[in-house]
């Protein structure tokens, strides 16, 4: 009976149901010779003792189930939180404002593959008649992506501004 109810526990429950099944059969055939032998006072004791580790099991499982849910979902909750964070700091780097020029016009769209990508542009005036576009995709996804893509914006930033200065 134990052996089932382990085994009803670590594998499967169908196959830990089965065999407890057919042990409780067992039990209540030999309960009922033991009975009618004399050697025990009710019929039902085996079989009810069975039935009550059986349902003491399908207990421990149910709650082993309940916290992996549990685990899951925190671990799930965690997740979004740091995609939504990266996509903040993914959108914050780009330009808010697009140049309005009479020799160009520009569009600008990013929408990532996944919920959040590595994938940035930018523009700079370098002078009167001369722009830096930037168009790049980091390869690493989520924050560490994220924080690399404001990382190399910055400094391309800076380069842009600090050549746009000493001309």
């Amino acid at each position: 009976c134990m052996a089932a109810m382990m085994f009803f526990l670590k594998k499967s429950v169908r196959i830990g149901g089965a065999i407890l099944a057919g042990l409780v059969i067992i039990g209540a055939l030999g309960t009922m010779l033991l009975y009618k032998g004399g050697l025990i006072t009710h019929p039902l004791w085996l079989p009810a003792g069975v039935c009550a580790c059986f349902i003491i099991s399908l207990a421990v499982h149910y709650i082993r189930a309940a916290k992996e849910r549990q685990k899951l979902a925190l671990e799930k909750e965690r997740i979004t939180a740091e995609l939504e964070l990266a996509t903040r700091i993914q959108v914050s780097a780009l330009p808010k404002e697009i140049p309005n020029e009479k020799e160009f016009v520009l569009y600008a769209c990013m929408v990532p593959a996944k919920e959040v990508g590595g994938d940035f542009y930018d523009y700079y005036p370098i002078d009167d008649d001369h722009w830096l576009f930037v168009i790049a995709d980091v390869s690493g996804k989520g924050v560490p992506g994220a924080l690399f893509m404001m990382v190399t914006s910055a400094l391309i930033h800076h380069v842009a501004v600090s050549a746009s200065e000493t001309d």
